[in-house]
């Protein structure tokens, strides 16, 4: 009975890590359509250079970080199918082999990887907020 109950909140831990990602890859991408609108407007209604540099610097920002979520977006949907430590071990083996995790480091619990990737929500929010405040300060002058 203990079994069923820690793989039930494996799996939940693990849903919500994917709804976090999924919410911020949705908030990334309302960033980046600020990003082009801002973009577009400042190209033909000539904003200042302050307003194109946050721009483009927040839109980078967005892009990167959208990278980053689409790859956690797979893990996690992977260990929402199966999530044992032999799963994790596996998991920690792969990204020793694409390069992204140093072979020292520790394992680290599933609750502190689902933090990890619920930061994404964080990030992006704040990038969408900042985007926003240089959309608003360009139009609002």
């Amino acid at each position: 009975m203990q079994d069923q109950a820690n793989d039930d909140d494996a799996r939940w831990l693990v849903q919500s890590a994917c709804g976090a990602l999924d919410a911020a890859s949705r908030l990334n991408i309302a960033g980046l359509l600020l990003c082009g609108a801002m973009l577009w407007s400042g190209l033909f209604k000539s904003a200042p250079a302050w307003a194109i540099a946050g721009t483009v610097v927040l839109g980078l920002a967005q892009l990167g970080l959208l990278a980053r979520i689409a790859i956690d977006q797979r893990l996690f949907a992977a260990l929402n199918a199966a999530c044992t430590p032999a799963d994790l071990h596996a998991l920690d083996q792969a990204l020793v082999a694409m390069g992204w995790k140093p072979a020292s480091t520790p394992p680290r619990p599933l609750a502190d990887r689902c933090r990890g990737a619920a930061r994404f929500l964080r990030w992006a929010a704040m990038l969408a907020a900042a985007q926003t405040t240089v959309l608003a300060a360009w139009i609002f002058r």
